[in-house]
């Protein structure tokens, strides 16, 4: 792709100085340079997608489909950009950049915690070019009746990407308390007093807020934002007390000294020093959430293929591990290819289906 730009950009550059040049030349003389400049693109993108095929293929790739896309593939975000789930997302395709000859763009669309962009983006043909970004809330929207759309049916899996764990924040200049034990102590002192700002109603964070509370005997009052990126604003705002979103989020404001935790979620330690909710003794029904991406149901499978094997170059490469590493992100990576994600995907749509059950929602 960079040969591809810099040999363009070449072409541009000089069919830009035959227009600046004497404007004595003809018309004519104008035409023949533009067409040399459009023909010496084409052929150098052309050229140059070859040879980033041909590394690809070494790199140890499937050869790419001849039904691959050749114009722009948009990945659907169901949350605003700069949140845990958008990150992510650039992240990846930032790197899947360098094996795919045509452009990767994200459009965020938010609402109901991812759940109307899933629907946005099966409107689109099943060709190739409209991917959708897959978390939590695209399972429950489903399993409550709040969308159109059958999950199983609709949607044909391409990849996980990572499991994240949630984890709990409090500012570092609250007064009120400075330690996870003294926070703790605070909301049984005050119930519902404490605020506690999540990424939406009835997703994975929601639920992962009110197990930690609820499930262990203490009230707060949740506040849910439009998405993750939403909900740190209004908790560094000094709008809530609290922030309960994914390592992604939270990690990067303890760094800054912004934020403390109180706990990770989970059963395993994802941050030195910090304790996650089994150390508290606190049982919990939901601790993590899930990134994947999917295509529409009826994309051809060499696609589906070929840009899952895509992925998994990248999540397996050192830089990209690398860059994960900087986000609390690199012992969270769990690619799994279109069959296992798809396993995967059932096996969650189960789960927050009892849960939702449980809680009177399941339609």
């Amino acid at each position: 792709m960079k040969k591809v730009v810099t040999l363009i950009l070449a072409a541009a550059l000089c069919l830009n100085l035959a227009a600046c040049g004497n404007s004595s030349k003809t018309a004519e003389t104008t035409a023949a340079a533009a067409t040399a400049a459009t023909e010496a693109a084409t052929e150098a993108a052309t050229t140059a997608a070859t040879v980033d095929t041909g590394a690809a293929t070494a790199n140890g790739l499937p050869e790419k489909p001849a039904d691959f896309p050749t114009s722009t593939i948009t990945c659907y975000v169901g949350f605003a950009a700069g949140g845990g789930v958008d990150t992510a997302a650039r992240l990846l395709l930032k790197y899947a950049q360098e094996y795919i000859d045509v452009p990767l763009v994200v459009s965020n669309v938010t609402g109901a915690s991812g759940a109307v962009a899933v629907t946005q983006a099966l409107a689109a043909p099943a060709d190739g070019t409209t991917l959708i970004s897959i978390a939590s809330g695209a399972l429950i929207g489903d399993i409550t009746g709040a969308v159109s759309y059958d999950f199983h049916k609709d949607l044909q899996m391409v990849a996980l990407q990572d499991n994240v764990p949630y984890a709990l924040v409090f500012r570092a200049d609250d007064d009120r308390f400075s330690t996870p034990d003294e926070f703790l102590q605070y909301v049984k002192d005050h119930p519902g007093e404490i605020t506690v700002s999540t990424s939406g109603v009835n997703n994975a964070n929601h639920f992962a807020t009110k197990s930690f509370f609820e499930d262990n005997g203490m009230s707060v009052e949740i506040i849910p934002f439009d998405g993750s990126a939403d909900a740190k604003t209004g908790f560094l705002g000094g709008h809530v007390d609290a922030f309960c979103e994914t390592l992604l989020e939270t990690i990067q404001m303890t760094t800054s000294g912004d934020a403390v935790f109180v706990c990770t979620f989970g059963d395993r330690t994802y941050v030195d020093g910090v304790q996650t909710n089994e150390d508290l003794g606190m049982n919990m029904s939901v601790t993590g959430t899930f990134r994947g991406y999917a295509y529409k149901a009826g994309t051809p499978q060499d696609v589906v293929d070929y840009l899952s094997a895509v992925f998994k170059l990248c999540i397996e490469d050192p830089d990209f591990i690398a860059e994960c590493k900087t986000l609390g992100l690199d012992t969270c990576l769990n690619y799994l290819d279109p069959q296992g994600c798809t396993e995967f995907m059932q096996e969650q749509y189960e789960s927050y289906t009892a849960l939702c059950q449980d809680l009177g929602i399941a339609k």
